[in-house]
């Protein structure tokens, strides 16, 4: 089984300081930063979702990603990370993980919204 994340590099306005209008993170510090927390990813890269820049990038650890998320949704400043857990390249489900995840689509995954990672 494997993982897939998406992160949004536009910095949620649950966390921008006070006058301040927008802010983005940077590919390359998400991905050095995911690397030291997560180890090596099976995949990642930088694609345009409907709304802003997202990382998409796939562990084969499940269970360790999954424990680490809520507090990497909360050091990346987004209001939430999705995910997707599949199983031969069938998604088997997934969730949105962070402070914020209920402001959108109140906290449901939806999977027609999810960036996949096809091989």
């Amino acid at each position: 089984m494997n993982i897939t994340l998406n992160i949004g590099l536009k910095v949620s306005k649950n966390y921008l300081p006070s006058g301040v209008q927008e802010m983005h993170l940077q590919y390359e510090y998400i991905k050095e930063y995911l690397k030291k927390v997560l180890g090596t990813p099976i995949y990642i890269g930088l694609t345009q979702s409907a709304t802003e820049k997202t990382v998409v990038v796939q562990y084969s650890s499940v269970e360790y990603v999954v424990q680490k998320l809520f507090w990497l949704a909360h050091e990346f400043k987004q209001d939430c990370i999705a995910y997707s857990v599949q199983d031969g390249g069938r998604c088997l489900g997934g969730a949105l993980v962070g402070n914020y995840a209920h402001e959108w689509n109140h906290g449901i995954f939806n999977e027609a919204y999810f960036i996949k990672h096809t091989f």
